[in-house]
């Protein structure tokens, strides 16, 4: 079950412009910077995997947030997957990726960054991955789940909104 929240993006988070800037130090897996995904506040909801090469829980829910991906993504739901390992690790995480069938964009962060982003935005701690973060249409937080987590559950907390 997604816990709910009724906060948005923190103002620490706000660049020159004033855009929210969540998770400041994302990199490709090419090693090229890289903002959160666009569809927060964009009008779609996202949901933010947070996850580890590590993560026995994460290897396992990648495949089912694949397929609610491409389920969704041309739709109103869109998925967006945020590394922890660092980004001393993305090579490694460039070959789990690569040799894993995972179809929804990803980024490398900094473990450090990656929790104070999430208490500043969700004011709860990074309890461990995977950890999920979703998004409404207009970028406020609406759900924070730690652990594994059914698409099912997702689609039925959207419809109930």
């Amino acid at each position: 079950m997604l816990l709910m929240a009724t906060f948005t993006f923190s103002p620490t988070f706000a660049d020159e412009s004033g855009e929210p800037k969540l998770f400041p130090d994302l990199i490709t897996v090419d090693g090229e910077a890289t903002p959160i995904h666009p569809s927060i506040g964009e009008g779609k909801w996202t949901l933010v995997m947070l996850w580890a090469t590590s993560c026995h829980i994460c290897e396992i829910d990648k495949p089912l947030f694949s397929a609610f991906h491409d389920k969704h993504k041309d739709g109103d739901i869109t998925v967006f997957g945020v590394s922890i390992d660092g980004h001393d690790r993305v090579q490694e995480v460039r070959e789990y990726l690569e040799s894993r069938d995972v179809r929804f964009p990803n980024s490398v962060g900094e473990f450090v960054t990656v929790s104070t982003s999430m208490v500043n935005v969700a004011e709860e701690s990074l309890r461990g991955t995977p950890t999920y973060l979703l998004f409404n249409p207009a970028g406020e937080i609406s759900g924070v789940h730690a652990g594994h987590l059914q698409p099912k559950k997702v689609e039925d907390f959207i419809a109930a909104k």
